[in-house]
């Protein structure tokens, strides 16, 4: 149950990454895309890192 409660905070939080890093390209914020989008490819190499890890 707390694996499926943190799963779906996770899909949020990457969700919420994508949304604004869009929202400051379409503004042409390139400071907010970017600040963003590093959020998101940390997120995304953190569970890619522990997906690794559980496969061995």
């Amino acid at each position: 149950m707390v694996a499926q409660i943190i799963s779906k905070l996770i899909v949020l939080f990457m969700l919420i990454c994508i949304y604004n890093c869009t929202s400051g390209i379409g503004q042409k914020d390139k400071k907010r895309a970017l600040i963003w989008g590093g959020l998101l490819l940390l997120t995304a190499g953190g569970l890619f890192v522990l997906y690794l890890i559980a496969k061995q």
